[in-house]
């Protein structure tokens, strides 16, 4: 590291704490609301929402010590029918070799279930962070996926990371990465992740200070190639539209769910059985006077007998018939449509009807979905191909590994829209004909990278190959 390189990050930092700026001793309040708000979706999507019971209903649905509470959950369900239809397949590049590594690399890491959970952190808060490190033993990178940072004192754990933009636009190249954390003495810890270099931080007398493992450590890190080039910031930001939850526009409609549900218990537990009045005498459990607290008033239950010493003319009984309870589970199934609408969920996620839909109007209540969907694997494409870079990076400046400079990744994902089988190979078929790789038309079948190799693998494959190579024809056909 030059002397010059380091006045200038000492400039740049003393000039950074004199304006306040310093990474922040506190939180400023948007980021205090923005952090809120990420743990409130976190609370709905496991079903923790704000009830308010009544008495009687306390008396049986305020239960189980507490650990579950009563709700009509449909906030996982928005989250969840995103999260299902995304799942990446493999990794094209313009190196063979390369993309080869991703894949292998990504195996390693058993990113089938990680993405799972990267995806689902994603939808529901808006964005989440897959920190790379270089694993010296294995020779390859690792990836660790980690939540949005909320702090303990707006209600998180006080571990994660976020990812700064310029100006706060997130559909800029992010400036830096930080992760924060509590260590095992119980102090607050940065690290903060530049295309260039790494800073270590720690919180002493509610400042951030520079932090080393041992005294003599460069600090901060150079994070650059054995040619001096910038490796890039190891943090893949997955970032929802907006850094927004899915959840935003369902809780207002998921509160009014419970209450509906709340509403609906409340009355049949009052008014959806017979009901009966009493005239001319208070029947009453000992046959007594009532009470002056009320203490010996007959509860009515089912299958109950009463009876009283007054004649027939001086006592009488009247039926109330139960009341419909129709109109209030109306109003729940409006309630459920809606949240369907604004969410881009299919009603069938949430209602079953006893009409048998028809494919044309299955398929048109998934369209919204499908669209949401596709979007979702643009925006977190991007973020698995940064991944892709700075492990091929790090390969180089670590690992000793010798690739192309230039690479071009493209995420592959599983497609979106369900296609009919005929369908797809007919396209196949044709687009085989332009001259597109068969490997390619693989992916657009479905079929993950494992797949793939493993088709390549077949002597049918291989004869075509061998055909091509020496120019006798392209046009066989594989038979296995």
């Amino acid at each position: 590291m030059s002397i010059i390189y380091t006045i200038n990050q000492k400039a740049k930092q003393a000039v950074r704490g004199w304006l306040g700026l310093e990474l922040g001793n506190g939180m400023s309040t948007s980021e205090t609301s923005t952090q809120k708000l990420i743990q409130t979706y976190r609370d709905y999507y496991g079903g923790k929402h704000k009830i308010y019971l009544t008495d009687r209903q306390k008396a049986w649905l305020d239960q189980h010590d507490g650990d579950l509470t009563f709700t009509v959950n449909h906030s996982a369900t928005v989250v969840d029918a995103v999260v299902e239809k995304l799942q990446v397949i493999g990794f094209e590049a313009s190196d063979p070799e390369a993309a080869a590594l991703l894949w292998e690399w990504w195996q390693a890491n058993r990113m089938d279930v990680v993405q799972v959970e990267a995806h689902r952190w994603a939808v529901r808060d808006g964005e989440a962070g897959i920190l790379t490190t270089w694993n010296e033993v294995e020779r390859r990178p690792d990836y660790v996926l980690h939540q949005r940072f909320i702090a303990k004192t707006a209600g998180g754990d006080g571990y994660g990371v976020w990812v700064e933009y310029p100006n706060d636009n997130w559909m800029t190249n992010p400036t830096h990465a930080v992760k924060q954390w509590t260590d095992e003495n119980n102090k607050d810890r940065r690290t903060v992740y530049y295309p260039d270099r790494i800073e270590r931080l720690i919180l002493e007398r509610s400042k951030w200070v520079e932090y080393r493992d041992n005294p003599g450590d460069p600090w901060p890190t150079p994070w650059v190639t054995s040619a001096g080039q910038p490796i890039g910031i190891p943090v893949a930001h997955l970032r929802n539209s907006g850094l927004e939850s899915d959840l935003k526009p369902v809780i207002p409609l998921q509160d009014a769910l419970n209450k509906a549900w709340l509403d609906i218990m409340a009355a049949s537990d009052t008014t959806a059985f017979r009901m009966l009045a009493f005239f001319g005498w208070i029947p009453t459990s000992d046959g007594k006077e009532p009470a002056d607290d009320g203490s010996n008033l007959l509860a009515v239950a089912p299958g109950q007998m009463l009876a009283t010493r007054k004649r027939p003319t001086e006592a009488s009984i009247h039926e109330i018939e139960p009341a419909d309870l129709g109109p209030l589970l109306e109003i729940e199934e409006r309630i459920v449509y809606r949240m369907a609408l604004l969410s881009g969920t299919p009603a069938s996620r949430f209602l079953t009807s006893r009409q048998v839909a028809s494919d044309e109007t299955l398929k048109e209540q998934q369209e919204p979905l499908n669209a949401k969907v596709e979007e979702r694997q643009s925006l977190f494409g991007n973020a698995w191909e940064d991944l892709g870079y700075v492990s091929l990076k790090m390969a180089q400046a670590f690992g000793g590994y010798s690739l192309a400079d230039d690479v071009e990744i493209e995420t592959t994902w599983k497609p979106a829209r369900p296609v009919k089988e005929t369908e797809q190979i007919a396209s196949a078929q044709g687009k085989k004909g332009l001259g597109i790789p068969i490997e390619t038309l693989w992916a657009e079948l479905g079929y993950d990278q494992d797949e793939i190799a493993a088709m390549k693998k077949t002597p049918s494959y291989r004869a075509s190959m061998a055909m091509m190579n020496i120019g006798v024809g392209s046009e066989i056909e594989d038979s296995a």
